[in-house]
């Protein structure tokens, strides 16, 4: 049983643990977080996405709510002449994802977790599947002899205060899918890294039923955008608590772009956070001071939104925000396959693609066909591997490129063009 061990818990770790899994690997997962809380973030689910779960979720739980249509707003929330459009597109959370896939991957099961009529995750639990919270990996080595990869790792301790311990361990194979910072891929590529775009991705969600009348027949089911001068705006609804997607009962998620120069007064308040503290990329729900949320976001929306948009901010409770960045690495595959660059880790897409989960499962398909198709033929394991730095490679670099040069098109026509 070949092992595989994969650096990074989210969505992108969790899809290739699922196929590798399938493949008939001893799969360890190390996710440097202590707990993993999703921010209900909504995910656009792309053709792989759907693909994946069609082919390998055993539960067979619900996982979108569907959008019908498109539409651009004007400043007074009318809809522009020929945007609206019968359009259908799967909407989905990061939550949502998540549950489902450690379900197929280990058997976690969270209570009160809303699954489908499909198998029990319980009836899922595998005793070569390992998801080892608080562990990061710290560096890793290849035997170029036996081609055996030995990960050095430490583990956070339970005691407060008290300094984590370490630990060893060794596999066939080292995924890295640690997202667009990925530790592990400077040592092989250290000039990668991301560069900030000019402009921060405001998010948040509100319940469903929160929404006013004329908000939820106006936005309700509809992807809806709004493009004004340095600034946009957008909306879908997804999955609510616990992945419910009864109507009612979801979450209006939403993203609104606006410009901070890095460096700058304003930029710097941005990432400081309620204690303080200096962020690199992002703020989590509940970290930004309340005069940053009632000047940055609810003052700002009251200025330069649309209606419907500028309730749908003033009611969120707990705003978070990303940095928008550029990220593409050259090369997807290290040490004869035994090092392996996965999701954005390879290359991180701007959020307007809506295509950072999808390009997780583009990979995780890939590599479930090349290692079903190589096993089939009898090939060996070592060789198998280093045919990754074929096809798979130059597949995943090839969608990488598409979505890094659409992303910045996109990003830099709506933040520094005209609306």
């Amino acid at each position: 049983m070949p092992h595989a061990i994969i650096s990074g818990g989210s969505l992108s770790g969790l899809f290739a643990g699922v196929v590798l899994k399938q493949l008939g690997y001893r799969v360890t997962i190390f996710e440097r977080s202590p707990v993993m809380v999703g921010q209900g973030a909504g995910i656009v689910c792309g053709g792989e996405v759907a693909q994946f779960f069609q082919m390998f979720d055993k539960t067979k739980t619900t996982l979108v709510v569907r959008s019908n249509a498109r539409q651009h707003l004007n400043k007074d929330g009318g809809v522009v002449f020929g945007t609206y459009s019968n359009t259908v597109q799967q909407m989905t959370s990061w939550d949502k994802l998540f549950y489902v896939l450690r379900a197929n991957f280990d058997g976690f099961h969270k209570d009160d977790f809303i699954y489908g009529p499909g198998d029990e995750p319980s009836t899922m639990v595998d005793k070569n599947m390992s998801y080892r919270l608080g562990h990061a990996v710290t560096s890793h080595s290849v035997d170029s002899a036996t081609g055996r990869v030995r990960v050095e790792y430490t583990v956070q301790s339970a005691t407060e205060g008290a300094p984590p311990t370490t630990g060893t361990e060794e596999a066939d194979v080292l995924i890295c899918a640690e997202g667009p910072a990925a530790p592990s891929r400077d040592v092989y590529l250290p000039d990668v890294k991301r560069g900030y775009s000019g402009y921060l991705a405001f998010r948040g969600l509100v319940p469903e039923a929160e929404l006013s009348p004329e908000t939820a027949k106006s936005l309700t089911q509809i992807f809806t955008f709004y493009f004004g001068k340095k600034t946009q705006m957008l909306s879908y609804m997804i999955p609510g608590p616990r992945g419910d997607t009864t109507p009612g009962n979801r979450h209006l998620n939403w993203v609104w772009y606006n410009n901070y120069a890095e460096g700058t007064p304003e930029y710097k308040r941005m990432m400081t956070d309620k204690s303080g503290r200096v962020h690199s990329n992002a703020m989590r729900p509940g970290d930004l001071p309340e005069d940053v949320i009632q000047t940055e976001y609810r003052q700002r929306a009251e200025e330069i939104l649309p209606p419907q948009f500028k309730e749908i901010v003033l009611k969120t409770k707990n705003p978070f925000f990303q940095r928008v960045t550029d990220l593409m690495a050259p090369k997807a595959v290290f040490h004869d396959g035994r090092f392996i660059l996965f999701g954005d880790a390879l290359q991180g897409p701007r959020p307007h693609t809506a295509a950072s989960t999808n390009q997780g499962a583009v990979h995780a398909l890939l590599l479930f066909d090349h290692l079903r198709q190589a096993s089939a033929r009898g090939t060996p394991l070592q060789t198998a591997l280093k045919g990754l730095e074929g096809d798979w490679q130059a597949t995943a670099l090839s969608y990488a490129g598409q979505l890094a040069y659409s992303g910045k098109m996109m990003g830099d026509r709506s933040q520094f063009g005209e609306p």
